[in-house]
Order: structure tokens, then sequence, then C-alpha cells
């Protein structure tokens, strides 16, 4: 589980980033090492996906300070749509 912090980081996130960023760093490392061995590392970078944490309140205010819809907000993503938590359990899956 990583995080868009890892390459796109935002401020007073360091403490947040840093391990997330080290995660994604051991997955590429990984699939480097072991690949030739058809083994695979993979990593999920579950953003912006309606929770406890990323409530109703919280899409709104971060919606209206980037200057898009809430739809727009949430389907920023190169699906272009928005991804569920179902959707990111079954990645993990």
């Amino acid at each position: 589980n990583t995080s868009k912090q890892a390459v796109n980081p935002g401020p007073k996130f360091g403490a947040y980033g840093l391990p997330k960023a080290a995660t994604l760093f051991l997955s590429r490392q990984y699939a480097l090492d072991y690949g030739a061995h058809g083994i695979r590392s993979n990593a999920v970078n579950a953003d912006r996906i309606r929770s406890g944490l990323l409530t109703d309140t919280m899409i709104a205010s971060r919606s209206g300070a980037r200057g898009v819809s809430e739809k727009e907000y949430m389907s920023g993503n190169l699906l272009g749509q928005e991804v569920t938590a179902d959707d990111v359990a079954q990645a993990f899956l």
C-alpha cells in the first residue's frame, strides 16, 4: 500500500510520505531483482477513495480548492472514473 506522496509530495506530509516512498521503492527494487525469476512485486496507490478519512465534506473542500467538481475530483485518475473501496480491496486480493 503506497501513496502518490511518493512521487508527488505535498507540503507538511513528510512523516506520512517517507514510509510510503520507501514502500514504493522496495516494490520497484524487488521487481528489478526478482522479476527474472517470475516473482512479481506490486504496489497499490489507493487515492481518493470514499472512506472514514475522505468524507463528503472533505471531498467538497478538496475539489473546491482545486477548482473542479466533486465528480471530476473523484475521477481524477488514469481510468477517468471514481474508484471504490471494493475496487481497492480487489486489487489487494
